[in-house]
């Protein structure tokens, strides 16, 4: 656990990934020292001049949290590609990381039981999806915003919709804990939250879910809903 004990350098982090290639737990949040060169350039050099870098796999780290650090969506991306195996993943706080990452998390990452995406204001509905219908496993999502945002034209900032949650709902078997504070475009009124979903039951597993500040929240929608 090295969040919060300094600015903890790239170069560093590098060394310590380099060494511990059997590391199952790491918390380097809160660290802007960490950047996108420590995981797209974790590798090991050519074996013969003229040669390919061959990239060093994390495949026993299984939790692992970088919320606000320096990294961007390739930074990310270049993570995902080299921790297949995890089960934990807080990347929140990053206001720069896009639908693109999420992409090849969605693609990588397939045993996620726990995803973070709070505070990531350049997310939206599209990057969602994919998680939602790729990672299976996830019971913990966190999707929620600190603040509420307001856009150019002085109204709130509409970052998710009915739309990711109806692709959690319906992708999202084995969830158990959702949290979307602040997202003011979730409304629960779609035709398939009120008829399909409600037809099926509901959702099997859900226990806890948070929208404290969705303040145009249609009660009536919800309460069909859960």
């Amino acid at each position: 656990n090295i969040a919060n004990v300094g600015r903890f350098s790239g170069e560093a982090m590098g060394t310590l990934l380099r060494g511990r290639t059997r590391l199952r737990y790491l918390n380097a949040s809160n660290n802007s020292g960490i950047v996108d060169s420590v995981f797209a350039e974790l590798e090991l050099p050519p074996a013969y001049p003229g040669g390919s870098p061959t990239p060093i796999m994390l495949p026993n780290l299984e939790r692992l949290s970088i919320a606000c650090t320096g990294l961007s969506s390739f930074g990310v991306a270049c993570m995902a590609e080299r921790c297949v195996n995890l089960v934990h993943l807080d990347i929140s706080e990053h206001k720069h990381i896009t639908n693109a990452c999420l992409s090849v998390i969605a693609g990588c990452c397939r045993r996620l039981k726990s995803l973070w995406l709070n505070d990531c204001p350049a997310l939206t509905d599209h990057g969602v999806l994919e998680i939602a219908y790729n990672c299976k496993w996830l019971e913990v999502l966190h999707l929620s915003s600190s603040i509420r945002y307001i856009d150019a034209w002085n109204s709130r900032f509409r970052q998710y919709s009915d739309t990711v949650l109806e692709a959690i709902l319906d992708g999202l078997r084995c969830l158990k804990e959702l949290s979307m504070r602040n997202q003011c475009d979730i409304h629960m009124r779609s035709p398939w939250l009120l008829m399909e979903f409600s037809r099926r039951g509901g959702h099997q597993f859900l226990e806890k879910v948070d929208l404290r500040g969705v303040d145009e929240l249609d009660l009536d929608g919800a309460a069909v809903v859960f």
